[in-house]
């Protein structure tokens, strides 16, 4: 008697999408209902364990949404551009909500950029990218309406990038910078959706509130020994500013300079 078989197609979907993404898309050799079941579920991609050949069928097989996709595969620097660029277009196509790209060759590819039309995910939610360069903004989409956390680790975001992509973002709510090392070295931020901005072990010289009403956590934590300027114009319900060592950096809230006496 085959239990499995007699249970609902809602509880298979569960079933199926808590599945390492190479063992979710081997049920579609189950049966015409597994490669369903299969379609039919919102698709969470990983590529861990998996060859790139594979991303690229998983990708090409199903119809769609993809719920969150990770590619973190020491493959991924040295793909075609092409194969990745077939990738993003079809994580774009099929409305991806949360997307983490880290570079799994750092640091032999140190220098790597993923292509631009990974910012032509207008459908994002969550974005995360790690050990790798910014993407060229010459793909960057007009807007990303939904996307409420962006986070760059241990990347090359040039100041100019940050701010062509934080406009484009009406609804981010969380902003973190992390093992920055060179750039970005001025943060300005104009945002209305702003509540949590992180900073931490990042050279960067420059954070500045220029309009952030809704801004409540300000964490900053630089590199040893390294001077950053914060300057807070219009934040009113910021309640939590940490980590500010204001016998080496320099704090403005408004007109007046904070000195230690």
């Amino acid at each position: 008697d085959d239990r499995i078989n007699c249970l609902p197609d809602v509880l298979l979907r569960n079933i199926i999408s808590r599945l390492p993404t190479k063992d979710a898309a081997r049920t579609t050799i189950l049966s015409s209902r597994w490669r369903s079941l299969w379609a039919s579920t919102p698709l969470r991609l990983d590529d861990a364990g998996i060859v790139p050949t594979a991303v690229t069928a998983a990708l090409n097989s199903h119809p769609g949404p993809v719920t969150s996709a990770r590619l973190s595969s020491e493959h991924l620097a040295y793909q075609e551009p092409d194969v990745l660029d077939s990738w993003f277009a079809s994580l774009a196509a099929k409305n991806v909500e949360e997307l983490s790209v880290v570079n799994g060759s750092w640091p032999a590819e140190c220098e790597w950029r993923p292509p631009p039309g990974l910012l032509g995910c207008a459908s994002l939610r969550r974005l995360w990218l790690g050990l790798c360069q910014f993407p060229d903004i010459s793909g960057l989409a007009s807007a990303f309406p939904s996307l409420q956390e962006l986070g760059i680790v241990h990347c090359s975001m040039q100041d100019r990038e940050l701010h062509a992509v934080l406009p484009r973002c009406p609804e981010l709510e969380r902003l973190a910078f992390v093992l920055t090392q060179d750039y970005p070295r001025y943060i300005h931020i104009w945002s209305g959706s702003l509540q949590s901005l992180v900073v931490w072990r990042s050279m960067v010289r420059e954070v500045h509130l220029d309009d952030a009403p809704n801004l409540e956590r300000l964490l900053l934590e630089p590199i040893g020994g390294a001077s950053t300027h914060v300057k807070i114009i219009n934040a009113p319900r910021l309640k939590i500013f940490g980590y500010f060592d204001v016998g080496l950096h320099q704090l403005k809230i408004g007109p007046t300079v904070i000195k230690v006496a």
